[in-house]
């Protein structure tokens, strides 16, 4: 508190002055004004769920939370302002970075995020004297054990899941993807808490969302649907085909040749009937058309 004395030293010297030269009302409103400039450029108000770090002459000296606090101009410094609250970080959005992922079958991009926050969330929910100081540690390590801490958070969630994907197909990923951003979790979270960032409570922590498929690898799928879809048409058709052979035989006493032909006839009836063609007649030796039969209405 004796940095504040540093304030004063411009006050004595301006009540000082102005009583050398009798005019001590004027050096003493100077003196005021010039602890109320020092007064409102040290005051700090953080806001709910805030924080701010101080340092003093260039080293870390404390955490504000909420509140009115003041801090020593010219001597003080705020180093950086934050929140405590939960915070969604994209990962794997990089365009220069290796963003794909091998899997047993192929490479593919992910759409995935985590969900962290500052101090851990059990000490400010219980919002007490004890809690408060840890969770100023957690703000000391977050501001200064990496300059890039979000960026380092990126790399753990890489490390640990890239591994976990190559081990199967793409299939496979999107099955087990659940399971597996929890065993990125249980692998992450310690070091993450080292440096001050936690899960945060109500929300999952690790989330996989899409897993892109590379558009050749939709075109083999999609491919390998149409070929099952035609086998599956044929198999069916085949059947009905086979089915009507043997009712023609039943009901008609027939062998199996005549059942067949019976069939093709009647099967080529039925097409006249649905695409109603037109004959025309030409004479061999006349060139002329003799005449024109409309199939599709003639029986």
């Amino acid at each position: 508190m004796w940095l504040f004395s540093i304030w004063f030293l411009p006050a004595i010297v301006s009540i000082s002055i102005g009583i050398s030269v009798n005019a001590w009302g004027a050096g003493l409103g100077l003196a005021f004004v010039w602890l109320g400039f020092c007064i409102f450029q040290g005051s700090i108000i953080v806001k709910q769920q805030e924080y701010v770090v101080i340092e003093r002459l260039g080293k870390f000296l404390t955490v504000y939370f909420r509140g009115w606090h003041v801090r020593v101009i010219g001597v003080d410094r705020i180093r950086t302002t934050g929140d405590l609250l939960a915070k969604q970080l994209l990962l794997y959005t990089d365009p220069k970075g290796n963003q794909l992922i091998n899997f047993k079958d192929t490479s593919a991009p992910i759409d995935a995020s985590i969900w962290y926050q500052i101090g851990n969330p059990d000490d400010i929910a219980a919002d007490t004297v004890d809690g408060w100081r840890r969770i100023a540690k957690a703000v000391k390590a977050w501001v200064y054990t990496y300059a890039n801490p979000e960026k380092r958070i990126d790399d753990l969630v890489d490390s640990a899941l890239r591994p976990k994907f190559q081990e199967g197909s793409i299939e496979d990923a999107n099955k087990s993807k659940d399971s597996i951003a929890d065993g990125v979790r249980e692998e992450i979270l310690p070091e993450m808490e080292m440096f001050g960032a936690y899960a945060p409570k109500g929300k999952k922590f690790l989330v996989i969302e899409n897993i892109k498929l590379p558009e050749e690898v939709i075109k083999l799928r999609e491919m390998a649907l149409e070929g099952q879809k035609r086998a599956e048409e044929n198999v069916s058709e085949a059947a009905g085909y086979w089915g009507a052979i043997k009712a023609i035989q039943d009901n008609l006493k027939v062998d199996a040749k005549e059942a067949r032909s019976i069939y093709e006839t009647q099967r080529g009836l039925d097409t006249l009937r649905e695409t109603k063609p037109v004959m025309t007649l030409v004479g061999k030796d006349f060139g002329t058309v003799l005449g024109t039969l409309n199939l599709g209405s003639t029986h």
